[in-house]
Order: C-alpha cells, then sequence, then structure tokens
C-alpha cells in the first residue's frame, strides 16, 4: 500500500510541476493538458505491466520518459492568434472585390449610389470588426486599410463633384 502512495505522489508531483509551469495558459486549457498528461502517465503503466499498483521505479521510468515540466511554459505562450483580424481584412478586401463588381456588371443600370453604399458599409464592417481585434496584427492591417480605402473613396467623391 505505500508502494502504491508513492508512485501516486511521484505522478502528483510531476502534474504539479507542469501546472506551475502553466500560469499564462486559461484555466480550462490547463485543466485539460493535467488530465490528458495523467491519463498518458496511466496508460504508459499499464502498457509496462504495472496494473492497479504501479511500483515507484515504473512510475520514475515513465515520468523519466514525459517531456520536463519546462517544456510545458513554453507550449502555453504559443497561443494560437484570435481569429478577428483575418476575418477584418478579408471583409474589407472582400468588399472591394464585390463593390467593384456590382460597379462594373451594374453600369448604365444601376445607380452609383448602391456600390458605394456596398462599398462604405462593407469597410465600416471590416473598420469594426479589426478595431475589436485589435491586438491581433492583422486587426491593425484591417483598420489601416479599411479607413484608409474608404478616405480615398471620400476624397475622390468630394474633388469630383
Amino acid at each position: 500500500m505505500k508502494r502504491d502512495q508513492d508512485a501516486g505522489a511521484a505522478i502528483q508531483r510531476y502534474l504539479r510541476a507542469v501546472a506551475a509551469h502553466l500560469e499564462s495558459a486559461p484555466d480550462a486549457s490547463k485543466r485539460e493538458l493535467l488530465r490528458d498528461l495523467e491519463s498518458h502517465i496511466y496508460e504508459a503503466l499499464e502498457a509496462r505491466g504495472a496494473g492497479e499498483d504501479p511500483q515507484p521505479a515504473d512510475v520514475e521510468e515513465v515520468l523519466a520518459g514525459m517531456d520536463p515540466p519546462e517544456s510545458f511554459a513554453r507550449r502555453s505562450e504559443m497561443r494560437p492568434r484570435p481569429a478577428g483580424g483575418a476575418w477584418a481584412l478579408l471583409v474589407s478586401l472582400g468588399t472591394v472585390a464585390f463593390a467593384t463588381a456590382i460597379l462594373l456588371l451594374g453600369l448604365g443600370v444601376l445607380p452609383f449610389w448602391i456600390p458605394l453604399a456596398v462599398f462604405l458599409a462593407g469597410q465600416l464592417a471590416a473598420l469594426a470588426i479589426g478595431v475589436a481585434a485589435w491586438a491581433d496584427p492583422l486587426g491593425k492591417a484591417a483598420v489601416t486599410v479599411s479607413a484608409g480605402m474608404t478616405v480615398c473613396v471620400v476624397l475622390v467623391l468630394i474633388f469630383s463633384v
């Protein structure tokens, strides 16, 4: 019975050490990773034939084959970028293409203000999404692109009248 407690204590020490290096990770991600690691450790012990009562030597060997706890700190820092910036840029550039298509296909049929309204509405939406995703570099790019294009179109309209 004492051996089983020692083995379990070694596993818990490893998991606590990993958790200490995951302080910047979101709580849900941290819990999921720790649960997966614990499951992996017990599966490795079972594969070694340790069964219900793993010996400390078995646990030490399995833990020696695991990544060191410090390596998980680098993984938690590499969070995926929010997708908002990419969407903002896509809306901005897609609006230009869509408004241009409406303008070219509707030449002589549609009034000029329809593609202009589509363009301005799309750029306003891209601007709002980009501001919401300001932390993402693509969010900043989308704000810059949509604001720049909108200013250019407004200036052309002002000076063409």
